[in-house]
């Protein structure tokens, strides 16, 4: 009924597959392209209305979490709330995936695997 779960890391004589390194956000080009105006203002209670502003076109990160922070659902419209639902699950798949990238990260390593 269980089984042995086969390791998913590659040996520690193996290096890790091309394309597995860990982007962390200050080597992210796009959040350097975050107007830390705006960010401060989103994050130190800024005008919600601003929130679904063109939010389709914000990269998934910290501005976007930002945004969505400050977005106030209880005075928007319709057509906001469809825009902010579908900006939280762009949201929430980035997160997911710096999660796997970490989570692949930190099994490739040697020192997290038992003798």
């Amino acid at each position: 009924m269980f089984e042995e779960a086969l390791l998913t890391a590659p040996p520690p004589e193996v290096a890790p597959p091309a394309g597995w390194e860990v982007a962390w956000a200050h080597d992210d080009p796009s959040v350097a392209d975050i107007d830390p105006a705006l960010l401060e203002e989103l994050c130190t209670g800024g005008e919600a209305a601003v929130a679904v502003f063109d939010i389709d076109e914000v990269p998934a990160g910290p501005e976007l979490a930002a945004r969505l922070a400050a977005f106030d659902p209880s005075v928007a419209t319709a057509d906001e709330l469809v825009e902010a639902a579908a900006a939280a699950e762009r949201l929430e798949a980035w997160g997911a995936a710096r999660k796997a990238a970490i989570h692949a990260a930190l099994a490739s390593r040697a020192e997290m695997r038992p003798d």
